[in-house]
């Protein structure tokens, strides 16, 4: 297995990766970038070249858009294994890609070098509006990759950015409307900053206001999220950049080692409100426990290094 030295996401009229997956794969991709290895967002397949030291990263945003217009891109796999047998393709939550055009018509899946990966839900559900048997198929591949949530900060430039921290607000939340009830009923008490998309804020603007100036990051999730045991990436966020982070997930405190601290309800969420903002030392506790963490495990910088030393999970077929 030749070494991997470029990264490229693909992002193409057809294949696009869109919306708020963009911004976590950019993020994740970026990553790579911070191990010396060149990143790419790959507009199309006509300026680059087979090799064995690239990977491709390939999401499903296409999936249900493409089968919906009639568009027979299962050829346009086929072609794309032919003309990139050297490259490997990583794909992100092809579940339903693999079992309904792959497995289900025991139809060969075209690309020789391949590995799989996915959001890492720590509790899958399965049955009727969660995931289908299936998925756990997809997720036991010995080519699977856990991705679980991040920051995109590099560890070594914590220092440098927790210096523009300035507790300008008690509590920070920005992303869609999760506990919306719960942040409003906040926003009436306390000095809040609440922003819901869309409209998506600035990158910069984001990370600033719903962290950098926040005292308490919202790490609120949906429903499904919380079932099947996904914290959702603002908690890692939230760690990384100073918060406490206060979560509505259960499964948030085993993903950050218990720094995320879990609230079950909107009394409860007011009490540790209360707590944290009157109570500096058990604030600074936190946040230094968040610090710690975020160093040795919550950035997208340690994900990375992960997909790189297992290498050895990626399937070559002749």
């Amino acid at each position: 297995m030749a070494k991997i030295n470029k990264v490229f996401m693909i992002n193409t009229p057809l294949f696009q990766t869109k919306g708020t997956h963009h911004f976590m794969t950019t993020k994740f991709v970026g990553s790579f970038q911070m191990h010396g290895l060149e990143v790419t967002e790959l507009i199309d397949f006509d300026h680059v070249d087979d090799a064995d030291d690239q990977i491709f990263l390939l999401c499903d945003n296409f999936y249900d858009q493409l089968n919906a217009a009639g568009y027979d891109w299962v050829s346009e796999f086929d072609r794309l294994a032919e003309r990139f047998p050297k490259t490997v393709w990583l794909f992100w939550t092809f579940h339903n890609v693999l079992y309904n055009h792959y497995w289900k018509p025991q139809r060969p899946f075209p690309f020789k070098k391949v590995a799989f990966t996915g959001e890492y839900y720590r509790s899958p559900q399965y049955g009727e509006g969660y995931f289908p048997e299936y998925y756990s198929t997809y997720i036991g591949q010995t080519e699977h990759i856990d991705l679980p949530f991040a920051a995109g900060v590099h560890p070594e430039e914590l220092d440098e950015v927790l210096t523009e921290r300035t507790d300008k607000y008690d509590c920070g939340f920005c992303g869609c409307q999760y506990k919306s009830e719960w942040t409003n009923k906040l926003a009436e008490k306390y000095n809040c900053f609440v922003h819901y998309w869309p409209p998506f804020l600035d990158e910069e603007e984001r990370l600033q206001k719903a962290f950098l100036d926040s005292k308490i990051c919202l790490g609120f999730n949906s429903d499904d999220n919380i079932k099947n045991g996904l914290p959702t990436e603002r908690t890692f966020e939230g760690i990384a950049y100073g918060c406490v982070v206060l979560t509505d997930c259960k499964m948030a405190e085993e993903a950050t080692d218990g720094v995320a601290v879990y609230v079950k309800d909107y009394e409860d969420l007011q009490r540790q409100v209360d707590f944290y903002l009157h109570n500096e030392s058990a604030r600074k506790k936190k946040q230094k426990e968040g610090y710690e963490y975020a160093l040795n495990k919550g950035t997208y910088y340690t994900v990375a290094k992960n997909f790189i030393s297992k290498n050895s999970k990626i399937r070559i077929t002749n």
